[in-house]
């Protein structure tokens, strides 16, 4: 069936796998400039523009891999990368959380 190529036919995989970077490098970038936009020279603003830096170096980790044919340390390289950027991005999510919680409930917790 049609649907299995998405998980068995490795060119079709790569695709998925390149337009799903492509996708997320450009949420990053949009992130980036719109946090820096709303909250210049702070933490978050550096922050954002830190995951932008993140994806990027894990897309041009994943080229490389691409390029020179797959060799398992620059495979394991970008694997560790994906792990990197999905705990920065969780952290950056969660610091972000907190500050629009207390914009929007600046009594909240307090009695």
């Amino acid at each position: 069936p049609p649907w299995t190529n998405f998980t068995d036919n490795a060119t079709m995989v790569q695709f998925v796998h390149r337009l799903t970077a492509y996708g997320l490098w450009i949420v990053a970038f949009l992130h980036a400039i719109f946090v820096w936009r709303r909250e210049p020279r702070t933490t978050h603003g550096r922050r954002a523009w830190m995951l932008f830096l993140l994806v990027s170096l894990q897309a041009v980790i994943g080229i490389m891999t691409l390029l020179l044919q797959v060799p398992i340390h620059w495979a394991l390289g970008h694997q560790l990368g994906g792990v990197i950027v999905l705990a920065f991005a969780t952290a950056h999510w969660r610091a972000l959380g907190q500050v629009e919680q207390t914009t929007l409930h600046p009594n909240h917790g307090s009695n």
